[in-house]
């Protein structure tokens, strides 16, 4: 098994980091005169294929919140996260994106899956 060095561990964190800001750019306030939610929380919903228990899948996590709070975004304060482990189960990946959907949050992330799943249509 390939074992990651502790170098290319750290680039992959950061670029998770990175990651979290494009996606905290995505849901910036809207301009002035562009329709806002009355009590200015955005949602975002986390799809993880990792377990619960998978010490990366939690890494990934953390990375990602603090690019959040890097621009601003806080839990609690104005950012609301749900996350759903999958455990690369393909049936939960599918229950768990159909109810992202139907939530409607203002964005949906997903980690990546090494297989393909067909998400039901938004």
């Amino acid at each position: 098994m390939n074992q990651m060095t502790d170098q290319s561990l750290y680039r992959r964190r950061e670029l998770v980091t990175l990651l979290g800001g494009a996606v905290a750019a995505s849901i910036a306030p809207p301009a002035t005169g562009r329709a806002q939610q009355s009590d200015g929380v955005k949602r975002v919903a986390i799809l993880m294929s990792n377990a619960e228990n998978d010490p990366e899948g939690h890494a990934r996590i953390a990375a990602f919140r603090r690019g959040l709070e890097e621009l601003g975004w806080a839990e609690g304060r104005n950012l609301n996260v749900e996350i759903r482990w999958a455990g690369a189960d393909i049936d939960r990946i599918r229950v768990f994106t159909a109810e992202f959907i139907a939530q409607a949050p203002d964005l949906i992330v997903g980690n990546r899956s090494t297989q393909p799943v067909h998400l039901p249509a938004a």
